[in-house]
């Protein structure tokens, strides 16, 4: 019989005498790289950023630049419906990826490009964050955000046109998120189970991972 040991409350009480930090980190391809793998300055960032395409016979290749609140960020282009692996410098943690993005061609009705899957969570083009219908527009780039649960690495992935996107990444180095009182839980929903770097494991056992039940979501070990 698995135990399960919610940490949420040993957490909470571990870190309310911390201060957490936040920030925001923009990923880009400033060198108009060709790889498999973007890191650090490959990034537009500091050491320790990642990025890489998980299908290794493709690379993260490069676009125009995107206008985002008047700075100029040159744009990933991702290989099309491969998964990607995002991971942060040790000690922080994902809350929030927003992707400002465009596609390559004029074809969203025939193809519509969106994003399918995000830390662990799959999407479709009838969700309402909808398609990506910016086609080549850099100054007015589609824009859509997703909650991460406090991971220090995840993964996304689009299907459709292929598309160019800089990524917006809000982090914390606090690896669990407070308030966590005022979330009302339906206890109705499905529950789901992810590891830490956010890919969902239908059968968990013996380990930590990251336990969702409609909006409510929390760190666990099974035992």
């Amino acid at each position: 019989m698995k135990k399960i040991f919610t940490l949420f409350a040993v957490a909470a009480m571990a870190f309310t005498a911390m201060a957490e930090t936040t920030g925001t980190q923009y990923l880009a391809n400033p060198n108009k790289l060709k790889e498999n793998v973007l890191e650090g300055e490959a990034l537009g960032a500091t050491a320790g950023w990642k990025l890489q395409c998980m299908n290794e016979a493709k690379n993260l290749e490069s676009g125009n630049e995107f206008t985002i609140e008047g700075n100029a960020y040159r744009a990933i282009k991702l290989s099309n419906g491969a998964q990607n692996t995002l991971t942060l410098p040790e000690g922080l943690y994902a809350t929030k990826v927003t992707f400002y993005a465009t596609i390559n061609k004029d074809a969203a009705t025939n193809r519509p490009c969106f994003w399918k899957e995000v830390a662990g969570v799959e999407y479709t083009a009838d969700d309402n964050k909808g398609i990506i219908d910016s086609y080549k527009n850099y100054e007015e780039p589609n824009v859509q955000s997703f909650d991460v649960p406090c991971l220090n690495s995840f993964t996304f992935a689009n299907t459709g046109e292929q598309p160019f996107t800089v990524l917006v990444v809000d982090y914390t180095d606090t690896p669990s998120q407070s308030g966590i009182a005022d979330i009302t839980v339906d206890e109705n929903a499905p529950v789901e189970y992810f590891n830490l770097q956010g890919i969902r494991v239908a059968n968990p056992e013996n380990g930590l991972y990251i336990r969702r039940q409609g909006n409510k979501v929390e760190k666990v070990y099974i035992k």
